[in-house]
């Protein structure tokens, strides 16, 4: 009965000791507490989205040729107008095939020209024939005149007369091979030209020049990179 005295009193004791330990702790939260006031403001939509700028009139350039770029001569942000060079890239194989079409041009215009060994055999030909021609025609003019006086037979003056006749021949076609020849050889050279200008033109694609005025925005290959045909640059 003692024991059970003594317990409730403990725990009474225990029960006050605790309610007043907590009032204070209580009592100091509520003295310690943060006022709040309400503040306006705009409220603001945002979206956010990734993308990219387009430009109204911009373009790419590509290579039409294939090699290492030997030298870049524009950074991103520089100004550039129309016909300033870009890019040049390595051209090796096509600066030998343009000096062959130079050769194959050169050579071709030589033996079209009036100092070709071909027109000038052919010319030698044609005057040593006119030469002919003036002699066999002078001896048929003479046999004519013997012939009224039967000076000379039928049988020479004929002979004098077929001779002449094909003096004529032998000149006119001389002079037709002489046209077909120059017409040949002119017909090399502007084929020799035109492989010229193929090749020139081939060459001009190693030297990427601007075709607008404008500002460079992004370089996609840098110096001494490998740029193949169609590449952006």
């Amino acid at each position: 009965m003692m024991t059970r005295i003594l317990c409730t009193l403990t725990i009474r004791n225990l029960t006050a000791v605790l309610i007043f330990t907590v009032l204070p702790v209580l009592l100091s939260c509520i003295n310690h507490s943060e006022s709040i006031s309400p503040v306006r403001k705009d409220i603001t939509d945002e979206v956010i989205a990734s993308g990219h700028i387009i430009f109204s009139d911009d373009y790419l350039v590509a290579t039409n040729a294939e090699g290492f770029i030997l030298k870049s001569y524009v950074r991103a942000g520089d100004e550039v107008d129309i016909g300033d060079l870009l890019f040049q890239l390595s051209n090796e194989v096509q600066s030998s095939q343009l000096d062959n079409a130079m050769e194959q041009y050169q050579d071709a215009r030589f033996k079209s020209s009036a100092q070709s060994p071909q027109i000038v055999a052919q010319r030698k030909q044609i005057e040593q024939a006119k030469s002919q021609v003036v002699q066999d025609k002078t001896n048929f003019e003479r046999y004519s005149i013997l012939i009224k006086t039967n000076a000379v037979s039928k049988l020479d003056y004929e002979k004098a007369e077929l001779q002449y006749q094909a003096s004529l021949s032998e000149l006119a076609v001389l002079e037709k091979n002489l046209e077909d020849l120059r017409s040949g050889l002119n017909l090399n050279l502007k084929n020799a030209e035109s492989q010229l200008r193929i090749q020139q033109d081939y060459l001009g694609d190693y030297f990427i020049t601007s075709t607008r005025k404008g500002r460079v925005l992004q370089i996609y290959k840098e110096q001494g990179e490998l740029a193949r045909r169609g590449e952006l640059l």
